[in-house]
């Protein structure tokens, strides 16, 4: 026998659905929030960094050689959904930053790594701006790069002062003092300088959580 479907069966009905939809959206939203919390910070070899990145850096720029270099290391020292998250995270998209963002010659993709990396691990905004300003300052103002690979084929590797962090200023400021002959390995220049500028957010971000 059918049974009738009054007027209020019917919206008792769409409340309980409407109901269970609000409390699947909040559950949702509880998730998603608990997916964006900044993953918990382990103390950082600087050098260590530094080195990764020298040996990841590959065809994709400085952005993504730096990123990758230091989510590795990040990887293998913390625990659990973070090291995960860090093993899965598709550094791919990082290769905009090439060149300046895509060969814009704007800011520099080491840089702008940097500042990315710390914001893995630091919650306040404030923050942010605080350390990011720290890394632009040594960017802009040492001799870079600093960084010398446990394995250094290039022994008195050139440095220069850029004044700047942009890539046209950055690369600009090397490619200019460089000779014809230091002009030939330009990429291990490159990977020296997205290294250097990585140990330097690792050496802030230490600081910050000391």
């Amino acid at each position: 026998m059918e049974k009738k479907m009054t007027r209020r069966g019917v919206m008792a009905g769409g409340l309980g659905l409407t109901l269970a939809g609000l409390l699947n959206e909040t559950a949702f939203a509880r998730d998603a929030a608990e997916n964006e919390k900044c993953w918990k910070y382990v103390k950082l070899d600087p050098q260590k960094v530094a080195q990764s990145v020298y040996e990841t850096f590959g065809a994709h720029g400085c952005m993504y050689g730096a990123v990758k270099g230091a989510l590795k290391v990040y990887a293998e020292q913390a625990d659990g959904v973070d090291a995960q998250a860090a093993k899965a995270f598709p550094c791919q998209v990082l290769r905009y930053g090439r060149a300046g963002v895509a060969h814009l010659k704007e800011i520099c993709g080491a840089v702008s790594g940097g500042v990315m990396f710390m914001s893995f691990f630091v919650e306040d905004y404030a923050d942010i701006r605080t350390m990011a300003a720290e890394l632009a300052k040594f960017s802009s103002e040492a001799e870079l790069p600093t960084f010398i690979p446990e394995v250094d084929e290039h022994p008195d590797f050139l440095r220069v002062v850029s004044n700047g962090i942009t890539c046209r200023e950055m690369g600009g400021a090397w490619v200019k003092a460089a000779s014809e002959e230091q002009m030939k390995i330009v990429l291990e220049r490159c990977r020296r300088h997205a290294a250097s500028i990585m140990a330097k957010a690792v050496e802030i971000l230490n600081a910050h959580y000391a």
